[in-house]
């Protein structure tokens, strides 16, 4: 490939045009990973707001809380996450492109605005996979993980009773010991907090913003 890097570049421009270099990169990750996103527990009270905002449709899904001390042996690789001002540098010619070091490191960035993520990022190799097709004819890549491994489960402030009442039965069956709770306002600031939940009915839905 060194010797032919002229052909392989013009071989390149004429099949493969359109097709941008992050196009390229995003095909290669996901030859190589399947990515999971964590969030710190150091997450500020504060930031639980744009959180629950950006994730989980909008209180409407849940959050589950794993313990990733039980998940940093192979086939997991639990890497944090960079926050930058200036993306990296990409040069497709160099040899060290498309190995999953370099993929990883990638996809370890973010822009410094999502900092108060905390994120965390967790690759598997696809292999390493379950892959299973939807209803709608989808392939979905699910990554095994040992059931002890989940901690607690957070319903968003407007998870639908019927969707709680699914899944806190399932965890009383399947997942006993695992902590439940319920998102709700702060009752006079801009906060949530959390009720301990083992009824759901316990907890009165709120629909309103």
């Amino acid at each position: 490939m060194r010797n032919n890097r002229d052909l392989l570049a013009n071989h390149y421009l004429v099949n493969q045009k359109g097709i941008s270099p992050s196009d390229m990169i995003a095909k290669m990750v996901d030859e190589h990973f399947r990515i999971s996103c964590f969030s710190s527990k150091d997450v500020l009270q504060c930031e639980e707001i744009l959180m629950w905002s950006h994730y989980a449709n909008k209180h409407q899904g849940m959050r589950i809380k794993f313990s990733l001390n039980d998940m940093r042996t192979y086939p997991y690789y639990i890497k944090r996450i960079r926050y930058e001002k200036e993306r990296i540098e990409l040069d497709l010619a160099s040899d060290k492109w498309g190995n999953s070091e370099a993929l990883m490191d990638i996809c370890r960035m973010k822009a410094e605005g999502w900092h108060y993520e905390k994120e965390y990022r967790m690759f598997v190799s696809p292999r390493d996979c379950v892959h299973e097709s939807d209803q709608d004819g989808v392939t979905r890549s699910f990554m095994p993980f040992a059931r002890e491994i989940i901690k607690g489960i957070d319903f968003g402030i407007r998870c639908p009773q019927l969707e709680m009442n699914k899944i806190v039965a399932l965890c009383k069956k399947e997942y006993p010991g695992v902590e439940l709770r319920k998102a709700v306002h702060h009752e006079s600031d801009f906060a949530i907090e959390y009720k301990n939940l083992q009824n759901p009915a316990d907890c009165q839905i709120v629909t309103g913003i």
